[in-house]
């Protein structure tokens, strides 16, 4: 089954100055399980392109499907509750809060979804025992390595059991140790039934993938 499907998707933004189109006519599929790579250099237009895949943004034109619905006529509720319940962001500068320690960053999307204390803080456990982390819980962001710091912004991606994990250059900031340790969560993940989707430069990271999306000056260049 797909779980994410665009036909012929544009995006273009608009200036005084210029017309730019950064996404062009791009078709992808992208089925229930499956760990793909979108690798591109920078400028290509993937992170735009993973903008739109991850709800954050809508195309100009063409259609966007997630699990079969067209996302063009829903509304920012709806978005917002989708991205909530089925998709789990990891970003390259971890976006944790420094005030907050380990567990209190990975409770959060419970929090905001008005889960009771005692749950979410159970399920925060849990997704950090995921990653590696039980012995970290009371520590905050600077007390941890970069490593360590990523699999914090893991597990608060999946603390809500999200069915999809979007992950935008999660080693871009790594060093080849922590990467490994991160490539095998990720891993590990798809192997129990999420659908893991990368976004890279890196094509020593993409071709740890089951499939590849090449983007190149906005559009799909080759998928393999």
């Amino acid at each position: 089954m797909s779980v994410i499907k665009t036909e012929r998707i544009n995006k273009i933004y608009k200036t005084k100055a210029e017309r730019i189109v950064a996404v062009r006519e791009v078709s992808i599929d992208i089925r229930a399980g499956e760990f793909v790579g979108i690798i591109g250099s920078s400028g290509s237009g993937k992170s735009t392109l993973m903008n739109i895949l991850g709800c954050l943004d809508k195309p100009s034109g063409g259609k966007y499907f997630f699990e079969n619905r067209n996302i063009a006529n829903f509304k920012e509720g709806e978005l917002t509750a989708l991205r909530r319940d089925n998709i789990g962001f990891v970003f390259q500068k971890f976006n944790l809060i420094q005030t907050l320690n380990a567990l209190e960053n990975v409770e959060l999307p419970l929090l905001y979804a008005k889960m009771p204390k005692k749950k979410r803080r159970q399920k925060a456990k849990t997704a950090l025992e995921t990653v590696g982390l039980e012995n970290r819980i009371n520590h905050k962001p600077y007390e941890l390595s970069g490593g360590q710091q990523q699999r914090v912004a893991i597990a608060r991606a999946i603390v809500g059991n999200p069915e999809i994990i979007l992950a935008d250059e999660p080693t871009g900031n790594l060093d080849s140790d922590s990467t490994k340790q991160i490539m095998k969560i990720l891993k590990d993940l798809n192997k129990k039934g999420k659908t893991v989707i990368i976004i890279t430069h890196d094509r020593e990271i993409a071709e740890q993938t089951d499939r590849k999306i090449i983007v190149k000056n906005g559009r799909v260049d080759v998928s393999v």
